[in-house]
């Protein structure tokens, strides 16, 4: 079934609130990586206005500033379903 005019301009801002609420919940994981949003900010390179802004979800970051996100992701260990890193335990 193909989308039709409201239906399409519909699931596109649907689409978009999802990538921005994906893109929330990586800047809030760099938030516990680097402790705080200011540092988040500075890693970015980028204003902590335009960081706020991207954690609360209500626009996404540029994909510069995205790749920038992901990289600092990607040097992390995974998480347990506990929410502390392979290999550590809590105390």
């Amino acid at each position: 079934m193909l989308l039709q005019g409201g239906d399409f301009r519909a699931a596109r801002r649907w689409q978009q609130c999802r990538v921005a609420d994906l893109h929330a919940r990586l800047l809030e994981r760099a938030v516990e990586i680097l402790g705080g949003e200011a540092e988040v900010a500075e890693y970015l390179g980028v204003s902590p206005a335009h960081a706020r802004i991207w954690m609360r979800g209500i626009f996404s970051p540029p994909d510069d500033v995205f790749l920038k996100l992901v990289d600092l992701l990607g040097e992390m260990p995974p998480l347990r379903p506990g929410g502390f890193p392979r290999g550590e335990r809590p105390k």
